[in-house]
């Protein structure tokens, strides 16, 4: 495997209440280029059972990624690489071919080892822990997703929930973003506490040089 779709992957595998804030963007050439007016397009997309369609889709460019999965199978659209996946609220965008890269698969080896998810329904955020890998990782946040991953010092602390003592804190790289969070939990399959983290569904599939990047990381956590 080398790619992931991710408007299919998103519509199969999220619940659909995840993804009511999950809009597909830059799709203005798509509509030019099947001679779509506005009202032809509200018209379209309630033959397709889309009720509250908005006119303001067809100027801005934009559909939520449930509608649009239902546009593409109507209209047998299969090349959509120009266009973006995004949430409303969030920078991050991601074009809908996601590629299988070796910074991706070291994410998840280092997730897997040494991550976890950290927020609620309004702040979606993972977190990767190790003094030695959070600027590596960081980059490769950054270059993968777009995403503004941050780091957070180590060092000693001396209380813990009003326990005294010495322990010491490792680093940690955090970078909050839904549209993420969705895909390492339900398309990669990473399930939330420790106890219950299992490898990524992709890896079975990754070629012996990805398999070997991943490997790497997932061993040089704990």
């Amino acid at each position: 495997i080398t790619n992931i779709d991710l408007i299919k992957e998103l519509n199969d595998k999220v619940p659909i209440n995840l993804l009511e804030n999950v809009f597909v963007r830059e799709l203005n050439p798509i509509f030019n280029q099947l001679s779509l007016s506005q009202s032809k397009l509200v018209e379209v997309l309630e033959s397709l059972g889309i009720k509250n369609s908005q006119l303001n889709w067809f100027n801005r460019g934009i559909m939520p990624i449930t509608a649009f999965k239902k546009f593409c199978d109507f209209y047998e659209i299969k090349d959509y690489n120009n266009i973006k996946i995004g949430v409303t609220g969030n920078d991050v965008e991601l074009s809908p071919i996601f590629h299988i890269s070796s910074e991706l698969v070291k994410i998840l080896g280092f997730f897997v080892a040494d991550g976890n998810y950290n927020g609620n329904e309004k702040n979606y955020t993972l977190v990767i822990t190790g003094d030695d890998v959070v600027s590596e990782m960081q980059q490769y946040v950054i270059k993968v997703f777009g995403s503004n991953a941050k780091i957070t010092e180590g060092g000693e602390i001396t209380n813990i929930l009003g326990r005294e003592g010495k322990w010491n804190r490792s680093k940690q790289v955090y970078f909050s973003s839904k549209l993420i969070y969705l895909i390492f939990k339900y398309i990669f399959e990473i399930p939330e506490k420790s106890e219950n983290k299992r490898l990524p569904n992709i890896v079975y599939n990754l070629n012996n040089k990805l398999m070997h990047d991943f490997l790497s990381a997932l061993f040089s956590g704990d």
